[in-house]
């Protein structure tokens, strides 16, 4: 007769758990992928909607910026928190439980009947994202080592800013097609799959390992692309002056976006590689937290600015935007200036 021994049941199922992640370590990159692609997504596509959501709750200026703040607002509050938090508690629980917040808060968006009612989704939304983001990060900086953290985080802020570009063009045609409610059920089978792939494939905190990542590839330093990627992204900007009732899409507008989506693919990857490296292994959380919580800040400075925009008509509409374009580039030349002096030489 057989005896199973609990003990030994608990050390089977670890050793599996540690042999298929240790056999597919690209797959972590996948599931924190995933679950920060929701942020990704959803901060592009809601943008989208704003026009659409002013016609269905006959909502003004005002209130579209509190569709936008009502996220962004508790995600950079709370960063920090969910950074920590992820490094006490452990980052894979912290992950699943941001990603299945930020999920419920999705569906319950979707289902939104008035506008307060949407702004209160959103919160939990950015309670979501604040718990989802730093930890997704650190297991990656955490999973992966030397070079090859250079190489996995530029891979995840490439597909990213990806899902960020796409994101507009999928929520406008999901909104011809349909309802403005659309966007938010996208997020439900991407926080579907990264759940999965957290609870079967991410290793407990306290068992992580690290691991080459095989791709071909390699990071060239920080300094050097931080300096010059938001010098391009200011160029960009410097090409919106230009632009009047006149202007044409192919001439000023277009080339406008390419400078400033080339400049941010330059900048973001070694941005966070710098952060991450900066601090131990131990440490990942918080310092992720730290890097999303600037960012998240930096998206309430252009919600700030966007809505002086939205507030202007008639002739005052060119220069309220050539203000902001102006004030983007000021602050992206001034990014490259402490990237210059701060950052040492490879």
């Amino acid at each position: 007769m057989s005896v199973v021994h609990p003990g030994c049941d608990s050390a089977v199922a670890q050793c599996v758990r540690a042999s298929l992640t240790g056999s597919h370590p690209n797959w972590i990159l996948v599931t924190t992928i995933l679950a920060s692609a929701l942020a990704f997504v959803d901060g592009s596509v809601v943008n989208v909607a704003l026009p659409t959501l002013a016609q269905n709750f006959n909502a003004d200026a005002g209130a579209l910026q509190w569709v936008i703040n009502s996220y962004l607002l508790p995600l950079s509050a709370l960063l920090l928190l969910g950074g920590a938090a992820g490094d006490h508690f452990g980052r894979r629980r912290l992950l699943i439980l941001g990603t299945s917040v930020f999920a419920l808060a999705s569906l319950g968006s979707a289902l939104a009947p008035t506008l307060p009612a949407l702004f209160a989704s959103r919160v939990l939304q950015g309670i979501g994202a604040a718990l989802l983001m730093p930890n997704s990060l650190a297991i990656l900086g955490r999973t992966f080592s030397g070079e090859s953290k250079g190489r996995a985080i530029g891979i995840w802020a490439a597909t990213g800013a990806a899902m960020a570009a796409i994101g507009p063009v999928l929520g406008g045609w999901l909104i011809d097609l349909g309802s403005w409610r659309a966007i938010f059920l996208l997020n439900l089978p991407l926080a579907g799959g990264a759940i999965i792939l957290a609870w079967r494939i991410v290793p407990d905190d306290r068992r992580s390992e690290t691991y080459p990542l095989d791709l071909i590839g390699g990071r060239i330093g920080t300094r050097l692309p931080l300096t010059i990627g938001p010098l391009v992204v200011a160029a960009g900007f410097l090409i919106a002056l230009r632009m009047d009732s006149n202007s044409s899409y192919w001439t000023i507008v277009l080339p406008m976006i390419v400078v400033i989506a080339l400049g941010m693919s330059a900048a973001v990857a070694p941005l966070t590689t710098a952060v991450l490296t900066s601090v131990d292994q131990e440490h990942t959380g918080s310092a992720s937290g730290i890097n999303s919580a600037v960012a998240r800040t930096g998206g309430l400075v252009a919600t700030a600015l966007l809505g002086s925009v939205l507030a202007a008509e008639g002739d005052l509409l060119l220069p309220a935007y050539h203000v902001a374009m102006g004030v983007g580039a000021c602050i992206c030349a001034a990014a490259s200036l402490s990237a210059s002096a701060l950052l040492e030489r490879k």
